[in-house]
């Protein structure tokens, strides 16, 4: 049963009282309509819910006011020509985070498994609200969580560009954070022994020795012997790796210059605060004690390789 006061809330919260919005209903057929007024919208759905296989959905960033022309202006239709599409999204005001338990396909979530979607839900919300985000709106979906974070970003192909997991996939070509980073010490050093690359990922020298050997493997790096101490091996960039370095490094400052300039003055603070807001938040993490109260031990290093 439709409970009003919940959709006029709805509209209030999400649209302003006013926003134009598109309903989409999805079954075993589609349907929908635009609405900027909540007493029709909510007379037209009334009938759409006694429907057994649908599911109504609502978009939640702003559209174009253009889309409002369409056939199903103000009404709902069935198997319409248009409906609103990316292009169609003139700002990103809303971010949602979807929790969903791992489950078998095809069944619903057990009350336990809900537990553990909201917990991670808790989580994300402790880790944002630390980073200075506002407190999200908070829904319970058919098999777990969503909370919904206000934004305000522009819906531009730098911004996508900036989050398609595609770009940065062929960027970086399957390099792990290690070796990424080691990537960057050479690049800032040119030429750095063990020790430093173990000290500088932070973590123990037998591990770094197996990444630099792979990154060796992989016709990357070379090790050659220092030419003031020849006990001392030093690791130094590849032909090839120097190389792959820079075609890295340009596409990395071309993206990011790409959604800077897209960017407000205001949007760019907002962004740097945030950042370090994060930054902060890891490093304290990082050096926190173990919650069991032990010392967590040193690594051992050597002067010498």
């Amino acid at each position: 049963m439709i409970n009003e006061n919940t959709l006029r809330y709805w509209w209030h919260v999400f649209k302003n009282d006013s926003e134009l919005v598109e309903i989409r209903i999805l079954g075993k057929f589609a349907y929908s309509g635009y609405y900027k007024n909540i007493d029709r919208l909510i007379e037209d759905i009334k009938f759409y819910e006694e429907l057994p296989d649908e599911q109504i959905y609502f978009t939640l960033n702003e559209i174009d006011d253009g889309c409002y022309g369409r056939a199903q202006c103000e009404k709902i239709i069935k198997s319409p020509k248009t409906t609103t599409n990316d292009s169609n999204i003139i700002r990103r005001k809303w971010v949602l985070i979807d929790y969903d338990p791992v489950r078998v396909t095809g069944t619903n979530a057990t009350d336990e498994e809900f537990e553990l979607a909201h917990k991670k839900a808790q989580q994300v919300y402790s880790f944002l609200k630390r980073c200075g985000f506002s407190d999200p709106v908070i829904c319970r979906s058919g098999n777990g969580y969503h909370t919904v974070y206000r934004v305000d970003m522009p819906n531009t192909d730098e911004v996508k560009d900036l989050l398609s997991s595609e770009i940065w996939e062929n960027i970086f070509m399957d390099l792990t954070k290690n070796e990424m980073l080691i990537f960057w010490l050479l690049y800032q050093k040119k030429e750095v022994n063990m020790t430093e690359i173990a000290d500088y990922i932070h973590v123990p020298l037998n591990t770094a020795t197996g990444i630099v050997s792979r990154m060796e493997k992989n016709g990357f790096i070379e090790r050659t012997r220092s030419s003031e101490d020849k006990r001392v091996v030093l690791i130094v960039f590849s032909e090839k790796g120097k190389n792959h370095f820079m075609k890295l490094f340009k596409k990395m400052t071309y993206y990011g210059t790409r959604v800077f300039e897209s960017f407000s003055e205001e949007e760019i603070q907002l962004f740097m605060k945030i950042a370090d807001k994060v930054k902060a938040i890891l490093k304290e993490d990082a050096e926190a004690e173990p919650e069991d109260g032990k010392q967590i031990k040193k690594v051992r290093k050597i002067a010498i390789e």
